[in-house]
């Protein structure tokens, strides 16, 4: 697989092309059309890190043109939730969703949470997002989800207990 970050030129609200950056960039010497163009001719998947909510239907049309000549994973992310002291904005869980599920109902849904860590300060653990996100959003949906990696180490802490108990109490 290879991620790329996308977001549209001029950033947040931008009316530019979908670039490959990463805020605070906002600008970037390869657009989304190249990037894709150049990844048709490689055997390695696809997953796309979306930035902000406006990069997103201007991406997947051109994702779109290029989907045929893609047999392999295709992985569309966004950071959806708030997570344990995140200080990044997120990207509308709705609106997200809605777009994605227009363009391709059938991809790979890789939904995230913003994280941070702070010293001079309680963190909080991670359980309460896996919470939120299996029993608000995940549970909601047809398509496969995964969880985008990697997870800060440090706020697992007791998450992955919450984990099992979700995922065993909901199998029976």
């Amino acid at each position: 697989m290879v991620e790329a970050d996308v977001l549209l030129r001029g950033g947040r609200g931008g009316d530019g092309d979908p670039i490959m950056a990463h805020p605070p960039e906002t600008d970037s010497d390869i657009t989304l059309q190249e990037w894709l163009e150049e990844m048709v001719s490689t055997d390695k998947g696809i997953k796309l890190d979306f930035k902000s909510l406006d990069a997103v239907r201007p991406s997947l049309e051109l994702l779109q043109l290029v989907k045929p000549c893609l047999d392999r994973p295709v992985w569309l992310n966004a950071d959806v939730l708030p997570g344990p002291n995140g200080i990044s904005a997120v990207v509308d869980a709705k609106g997200f969703l809605d777009t994605v599920t227009s363009f391709f109902p059938d991809v790979t849904l890789s939904l995230g949470w913003t994280t941070g860590w702070h010293p001079e300060r309680h963190n909080e653990v991670i359980s309460l997002i896996l919470r939120n996100f299996l029993e608000q959003i995940a549970r909601a949906l047809f398509q496969a989800v995964c969880s985008p990696s990697p997870t800060r180490r440090s706020l697992l802490t007791g998450a992955l207990e919450h984990f099992l108990k979700k995922i065993y109490s909901s199998a029976i």
